[in-house]
């Protein structure tokens, strides 16, 4: 049988190896582009200067370096309508205290419409009451019940407290399995897109760090009037309030620069927790 070009170049490599003490007698699949740059940038002796190419597919190879297929998305969707299903996640406390002393951030999503609410927390025990309190205004707010909540499974959502709540108030709870991130993916990605974002407005503005609170507010309220759900061409806000949003307000052309913009924004979103008199005795 004919041995693939990588391996015959690979068995010149073995001798120089040094001797580890186990012995080592497995002939390393290097690639091609690999090979490539040793013969073109002359950092190996004995190797014909030419150009090599795939001659045929090692199995070997395409057994060895394989890698998992991403999932596809799913036809049916998990809600069919709103509050139908709310993924839950608490951040882990940020390096720099927010200006009232907030440290968490409890990240709600709604499996339906996508639409994203953000709380503060001081401490993470206060997550539990701030759950409490949201399911209760939420449902009464939009007149529709929250039928299942999905969460992490670790002691801040997994305790007899919130259970026993839950049993009360007919709310069925999911946990994903333990060190799998992959399961909570909805949260997971929410988060990235609002620290990017926050992070972006933090810099631009030329804003202090412990105004990342503010920050995070700012991106969760523009993404919920922005960003385009794929499978109904709505906008969050739509799809949870049944109206379209005007954003009129937010034009930027009665500022100076993008900057000033970018600050009063933090300053007057309606998640605000800061005034422009904290930011002075802040600074």
């Amino acid at each position: 049988m004919k041995w693939p070009l990588h391996l015959q170049f690979a068995s010149r490599l073995v001798p120089l190896l040094p001797n580890l003490g186990y012995g080592i007698n497995v002939y390393p699949h290097l690639n091609f582009d690999t090979i490539n740059d040793l013969a073109k940038n002359n950092l190996v002796t004995g190797l014909p200067k030419f150009k090599y190419h795939k001659e045929h597919l090692c199995l070997s190879c395409e057994q060895g370096k394989s890698k998992k297929v991403s999932h596809p998305p799913k036809p049916v969707p998990n809600s069919k309508q709103r509050l139908h299903l709310l993924h839950m996640d608490l951040w882990v406390p940020m390096r720099i205290e927010s200006i009232n002393r907030k440290q968490y951030v409890l990240v709600i999503v709604d499996d339906y419409s996508h639409y994203t609410w953000v709380h503060f927390l001081i401490s993470k025990d206060k997550a539990l009451e701030e759950i409490k309190i949201f399911l209760k205004k939420i449902t009464v707010l939009l007149q529709a019940p929250v039928i299942i909540v999905k969460t992490k499974n670790n002691t801040v959502f997994k305790n007899q407290v919130i259970q026993e709540y839950f049993n009360s108030v007919g709310i069925s709870d999911q946990y994903s399995f333990v060190r799998t991130p992959q399961q909570n993916r909805v949260t997971k990605r929410r988060n990235r897109t609002l620290v990017e974002a926050a992070r972006t407005m933090l810099i631009f503005s030329y804003a202090p760090l412990f105004l990342w609170a503010e920050a995070i507010a700012t991106a969760c309220y523009t993404q919920n009037r922005s960003i385009i759900h794929c499978r109904f061409d709505k906008i969050p806000y739509e799809l949870i309030n049944g109206r379209k949003q005007d954003i009129s307000f937010l034009t930027p052309s009665k500022f100076s620069n993008a900057a000033e913009y970018h600050f009063v924004m933090l300053l007057h979103s309606p998640y605000a927790q800061v005034t422009e008199n904290d930011i002075k005795r802040g600074i």
